[in-house]
Parts: structure tokens; C-alpha cells; sequence
């Protein structure tokens, strides 16, 4: 009974219901303030397998984030992201792409 309570957010990513954007915020444990959830979708079922997401966050906040998201990693959870900017010749807004899935 223990072990449920001392779960992190991030052990409950796979239990999440389609759009459910803010549980997926709290669920990396950044603040929902610091990005916008634009797109995410989840596979497989019953049980869900993999997560893509797509993230905007404003170029002060994106080293906060990144660093909250690429803590998901652990013995359950392999995440990986890619950062794409957005306004040249100083980016402004940066779109990050995430994949999250079990290990294989």
C-alpha cells in the first residue's frame, strides 16, 4: 500500500485517458503555465504502450521542461525529444516532440 502512494506522477502516464491534458502536466510534474499541450495520443489497448506528444513552451522556460520531461526516464518509462525552433533569427516559442513508451 505504500509503494501506491510514493508512485511518482510519471508512473501514472500510461493510465492517462485520451486528452486528458492536464493530468498528462501534472503527470511530468512541470507547471502547466511553463508549456502548452498541443497534441498528444496514446496506443495500444486495453493498456497503453506508447505516448507521442507535442509541446510548445516559450524559449524562457524550455530548459525547466526539458529538464522535467527527460526525468521521466526510469526503469519503467524510456522517453525521448526532440526540439524544434519556432522565429528566426531568435527563437521565441520551441515545439518539443515526445515519445514515451515502456522498454521493449
Amino acid at each position: 500500500m505504500a509503494a501506491k502512494k510514493d508512485m511518482r506522477g510519471s508512473s501514472k502516464l500510461f493510465d492517462l485517458a485520451h486528452n486528458d491534458h492536464a493530468g498528462f502536466a501534472r503527470a511530468i510534474a512541470a507547471a502547466r503555465q511553463d508549456f502548452q499541450v498541443k497534441w498528444w495520443w496514446k496506443y495500444g489497448q486495453p493498456k497503453i504502450d506508447f505516448i507521442r506528444a507535442t509541446l510548445e513552451v516559450d524559449s524562457r522556460s524550455l530548459g525547466a521542461v526539458v529538464s522535467e520531461v527527460m526525468h521521466l526516464n526510469h526503469a519503467g518509462i524510456q522517453t525521448t525529444l526532440e526540439a524544434f525552433p519556432n522565429g528566426l533569427p531568435n527563437p521565441e516559442v520551441f515545439r518539443l516532440e515526445l515519445k514515451i513508451q515502456k522498454p521493449v
